[in-house]
């Protein structure tokens, strides 16, 4: 007699599918979208400053849980972001915020966790073919990165050096893109102060002029330097940058101080009187109104001295500009 074959536990049939042809069709137009909108924000450039040719891409606001308390870093979109592939520069762990082209350059925003200060480090990226890559550490992506903001008709990099402290202190900075060859060209990079820049045309001529005061002579004279920091306007000049041009934006600024009138009321003679009326004195001198600035003076201890040293403090100052005769 042949051997008896091995014994096999009877095969139950497989369960139905619970996905109706409806369903399959669904994931497989879901499936091609998502390959069409990442091919679409890989290749898409900004380069004539048009913003169809901008593609922002933005995590939604649930996904990104408790941080710290800081500005958006770029305008939401209102849907989930597809999956972004890290590079050598992040680490397991950050999180992707938002994705900005821009003349090629592919400009990421993360947000990296820092359990030993408590908080979540911002970290922009930003990367092209051919060029080495930069990485930029506890920075913002500012929303108007991928617009126009010089009125040139290109596209620049907007983004917010932050130090991490509660109080202090912040810088600005904007990359213009060359398309050949490609390289990253800063063409405003404020000094880390207490004195937050900020964009906002004010003669209306389509370029963004930057908003933002100048501390340096205010701590150099006085300790315990208050909200009296005078005003800075700088404009873009083609081939220069951003310059320094406060004069000439003096009466749309609003005024920052109250001109004291009697010194001794304001604090004495002494370094706690020139401490008193030094904001009004910066910031008509930063107008361009050097002979108000200079009878504020009047009254205190050697205001010709004082004088002297503002005028050189002034003059080292990269913010400061003087009227013109």
């Amino acid at each position: 007699m042949p051997p008896r074959p091995p014994h096999r536990p009877p095969r139950h049939p497989a369960p139905p599918s619970r996905l109706t042809t409806a369903g399959r069709i669904g994931i497989v137009v879901v499936l091609a979208g998502v390959v069409l909108t990442r091919t679409r924000l890989l290749t898409r450039d900004g380069f004539d400053g048009r913003d169809a040719d901008m593609s922002i891409r933005v995590a939604p606001t649930s996904a990104l849980g408790p941080t710290r308390a800081m500005p958006t870093s770029a305008v939401s979109t209102g849907s989930a972001s597809t999956p972004v592939a890290q590079g050598p520069s992040e680490v397991a762990g950050d999180r992707f915020v938002s994705e900005v082209i821009v003349h090629g350059h592919v400009v990421r925003a993360w947000l990296r966790p820092r359990p030993d200060l408590g908080i979540e480090q911002p970290i922009v990226t930003i990367r092209a073919d051919g060029v080495p890559e930069t990485v930029l550490e506890w920075t913002r992506l500012d929303d108007r990165t991928g617009t126009d903001v010089t009125g040139d008709a290109r596209s620049e990099i907007v983004v917010e050096h932050d130090t991490g402290g509660m109080g202090c202190c912040w810088s600005l900075e904007i990359f213009q893109v060359d398309s050949t060859p490609r390289a990253l060209r800063s063409i405003l990079a404020l000094p880390l102060s207490r004195c937050r820049g900020r964009l906002e045309d004010l003669d209306g001529d389509g370029a963004d002029e930057v908003l933002t005061c100048d501390p340096t002579i205010t701590d150099a004279l006085c300790s315990a330097a208050g909200s009296g920091d005078p005003p800075v306007v700088l404009r873009f000049v083609d081939g220069k940058g951003y310059v320094p041009a406060t004069p000439a934006f003096a009466d749309d600024l609003p005024a920052t101080v109250d001109v004291p009138i009697d010194v001794a009321a304001a604090g004495g003679t002494g370094s706690a009187g020139l401490c008193a009326v030094l904001p009004a004195s910066l910031d008509a001198l930063y107008r361009g109104r050097s002979a108000d600035a200079w009878a504020i003076l009047d009254g205190i201890a050697t205001p010709a001295t004082t004088r002297a040293t503002i005028e050189r403090l002034a003059a080292a100052s990269p913010l400061f500009v003087a009227e013109r005769p």
